[in-house]
């Protein structure tokens, strides 16, 4: 199963099965919530991960992809018409790929030896960031939102950076660290300069996720044998806990509106996708996949000023 960082340890297991993306939630009406799951059409018995969206209230699935290969890692970009993912297809590892919003038009951006995942988009939807192994270490990379002029931003060829995700206003990347040990979230400029630690704890966190007004990150923390969500300032203060299972509760994911997080949680025994209120209230269940780990929730925002609005949905499941 293709999960976020906080079960992942080590570049070892990076290069099987990257970790899925943090991201922002950009401002604009609440859309579609794509995830991570192992749908397909009814005639096709493939269980390799697929890219699914569905709507809020947890009716409408809708198959995005359909291939002999893992796609996974969905980020929706800030108009809400495209989706960036990864997807092992065609090459020995995984890529970064783009697609329209309906799951047509999917294209190639990277084609670098290693693994590239955890796609996130800039603000003004021109860039997006990205982690990509590079032997004994995974760091954190800038390109065009076309696959051009990649750059590395943290550069340390010896911690494991994954899962960044750009700050609505775009003057900060956030992502998780090695450096120290234990995983930890730090933020940085999208030209490297400037790295702060936001937490340094004896936990393992993961996932970071920007609030659409980027004043709060949404992440998850390990806490015993479980994963829980957690809240914190953007400066990394006045943490918060908005989930209390002995299960893990993954994948936070901002509503465009700020009033809610998505999430996947195994609470019920398989993961699946939840939405609960932005102070951890009145949680319910979206998915019931009977197996099927439905993970890596993202939040289409609904841009309400685009003169052609977010595309058309894909192949109807219900």
């Amino acid at each position: 199963m293709v999960r976020r960082s906080l079960r992942i340890v080590g570049v070892v297991t990076l290069l099987l099965f990257p970790a899925a993306p943090a991201s922002a939630a950009f401002p604009g009406d609440n859309g579609r919530i794509a995830f991570q799951g192992r749908h397909s059409e009814p005639e096709d018995p493939s269980t390799d991960m697929e890219i699914v969206s569905i709507a809020p209230n947890g009716t409408d699935l809708v198959l995005l992809t359909s291939d002999d290969a893992h796609d996974s890692a969905p980020a929706w970009s800030p108009d809400g018409t495209r989706i960036a993912f990864i997807s092992d297809r065609g090459a020995l590892a995984f890529e970064i790929w783009i697609m329209d919003a309906d799951g047509s038009n999917q294209t190639r951006l990277t084609t670098r030896d290693g693994v590239d995942s955890d796609p996130a988009w800039s603000p003004d939807g021109t860039r997006i960031v990205f982690s990509g192994d590079g032997g004994p270490s995974a760091d954190i990379f800038v390109m065009r939102a076309d696959g051009s002029d990649i750059r590395n931003v943290t550069g340390t060829r010896r911690a494991t950076e994954q899962q960044p995700a750009w700050s609505p206003d775009g003057r900060h990347i956030v992502f998780t660290t090695s450096r120290g040990g234990r995983r930890d979230i730090a933020v940085i400029r999208p030209n490297g300069n400037r790295l702060e630690k936001l937490t340094d704890t004896n936990a393992d966190e993961a996932s970071p996720n920007w609030s659409p007004s980027g004043t709060r990150i949404a992440f998850s923390r390990g806490i015993g044998d479980a994963s829980e969500i957690m809240t914190m300032r953007a400066d990394g203060s006045r943490v918060r806990r908005l989930t209390t299972n002995q299960a893990a509760d993954d994948d936070p994911a901002w509503s465009p509106d700020g009033r809610k997080i998505a999430f996947s949680s195994e609470r019920d025994g398989d993961a699946e996708i939840w939405v609960m209120h932005a102070d951890g209230a009145n949680p319910k269940r979206l998915t019931s996949s009977s197996g099927s780990p439905d993970t890596a929730p993202d939040w289409q925002p609904v841009c309400t000023t685009c003169v052609d609005g977010p595309g058309e949905r894909g192949r109807s499941q219900r």
